[in-house]
């Protein structure tokens, strides 16, 4: 999903972009009519331009800002998407288009994310970045609260992954900087203290806790966030100098 405002580049709409004279805008970018959902920060993309970018109009089925199961070229369809460019805005806010992505207004009908957000359906949240998330509002609990509400309060129905950084890293550029070599995985069911679900891949419902059971793991899940989050943060930290979206790491708590 969008995770900026628009970036750094004018554009045909006109949109003015808050850096036009940066060498990542090209003549596609500023030659080209976008939709306003293309700068609707947590709204999938599907017309990445600029620098790097994959410069072209993603052909998904249905006219949608995501992928479903069916789609006819799912290969192309990702690369496409996957392929976004440098010319985004730097203020980077990949906590805030996380709970953008989920409200009411942009998965109901006519809005960007038209039907992404459903009921019966495991949440998978991935993150990649390569840049840290300074400009982000509100903290962990907040968000939690957030992803957790628009999933009817039922926490084993949210898994999230989060990637340290994927992107290889030019060694004459940056000598001293090591990359870690693969995705950390890390299910927010675990990591805020509810027990493992498998995903279903919306062919069947996810599990719905009682309202006791769901209380007590609400509250275990605060508890362990604020116990182990910013320890957590700061050895990621030490890992790699590139900034990383921070997650809490605990045992699996058994109920």
């Amino acid at each position: 999903v969008d995770t900026d405002e628009w970036g750094r580049c004018n554009t045909a709409n006109p949109w003015m972009g808050m850096d036009p004279d940066s060498d990542t805008c090209n003549g596609y970018v500023e030659q080209t009519v976008f939709e306003e959902c293309d700068r609707t920060r947590g709204a999938g993309v599907v017309h990445p331009a600029g620098a790097f970018a994959s410069n072209m109009l993603c052909s998904i089925q249905g006219g949608r800002r995501y992928i479903q199961a069916g789609e006819p070229d799912l290969s192309a369809a990702f690369s496409c998407m996957a392929q976004v460019g440098t010319a985004g805005h730097p203020s980077e806010r990949p906590m805030d288009s996380m709970v953008a992505a989920l409200a009411p207004g942009i998965n109901a009908p006519g809005g960007c994310n038209d039907g992404f957000l459903r009921d019966d359906a495991l949440l998978v949240i991935a993150f990649m970045s390569d840049d840290p998330n300074y400009e982000d509002t509100n903290g962990p609990l907040q968000w939690y609260d957030a992803v957790v509400q628009h999933k009817l309060g039922d926490p084993t129905a949210v898994v999230v992954l989060g990637g340290q950084q994927l992107a290889s890293i030019d060694s004459e550029t940056y000598p001293t900087q090591a990359v870690a070599g693969s995705v950390s995985p890390v299910g927010m069911v675990n990591s805020l203290g509810a027990t493992s679900v498998q995903a279903s891949y919306g062919t069947r419902s996810v599990p719905a806790l009682q309202p006791a059971t769901g209380t007590a793991y609400r509250e275990l899940a605060r508890q362990r966030l604020h116990k182990y989050m910013q320890e957590h943060a700061e050895h990621a930290a030490l890992n790699s100098p590139t900034g990383l979206v921070p997650f809490a790491r605990v045992p699996t708590i058994q109920e």
